[in-house]
């Protein structure tokens, strides 16, 4: 079903949110764990997954941090380390 036809129908755009929200917070936590590890590989997959999810439902502010996140760790930048 093409993305905005689920929008105008109400149990389907609540089950997208709900799977975006699952998704979003099971990626949250592997960046967390990323930064508590200082491990910069891992938090640009982990914030590189968060901003295709963030995309695809267009929370583009949370998509704009996330590929920043992304370009610092892959230059080898973990934030607050």
């Amino acid at each position: 079903m093409p993305l905005i036809v689920m929008l105008e129908d109400d149990a389907a755009t609540r089950t997208l949110v709900s799977l975006f929200v699952a998704d979003a917070n099971l990626r949250l936590k592997a960046i967390a764990d990323s930064i508590s590890a200082n491990d910069a590989p891992a938090l640009a997959w982990a914030a590189r997954a968060l901003t295709g999810a963030t995309s695809n439902v267009g929370a583009v502010a949370m998509q704009t941090v996330c590929s920043k996140l992304e370009a610092e760790a892959k230059a080898g930048s973990v934030p607050g380390k």
